[in-house]
């Protein structure tokens, strides 16, 4: 497989998209790109894919994408573990000083499922915290 990108898009259907966009762009400060597609109902119901219309909202991190899906009638229900169930369950932010941003998001209300916690002898900080939709977002410093 021929690659035209040297890193993975990810998708996220949100429940709330005007909380989910305030989230990322304006508390983590994302680099907003706005809608990047809008797919109708009568569309999006005559493949196998989507059962109902959407807009999807691009990100840019890095070289990545971060695609919010918001779809015409929003999931429901919240997962808070992350070992809960299979599948894609949290992504990962590598940052510089991961004690400063929590102290700068605890401020701004994310809720964070511990303090930052440091693993010893690999010289790794972590901490994991919930988007509007209960996603869990990782976030890793080195040093």
């Amino acid at each position: 497989m021929e690659l035209a990108k040297d890193s993975l898009d990810i998708g996220l259907v949100v429940g709330n998209i005007e909380k989910s966009l305030t989230f990322y762009k304006d508390t983590l400060g994302l680099k907003y790109l706005g809608v990047i597609l809008k797919m109708p109902d009568d569309a999006a119901k005559k493949g196998p894919i989507f059962n109902q219309g959407f807009s999807l909202h691009g990100f840019k991190v890095g070289t990545t994408m971060l695609k919010l899906l918001a779809a015409t009638t929003p999931p429901s229900g919240e997962k808070r573990a992350i070992d809960s169930t299979a599948g894609i369950r949290y992504l990962t932010f590598m940052v510089k000083d991961v004690n400063s941003i929590y102290d700068d998001l605890s401020s701004k209300g994310v809720e964070f499922l511990s303090k930052p916690i440091e693993i010893p002898g690999v010289k790794v900080t972590i901490a994991m915290m919930l988007d509007p939709d209960g996603n869990h977002l990782e976030l890793v410093s080195r040093g």
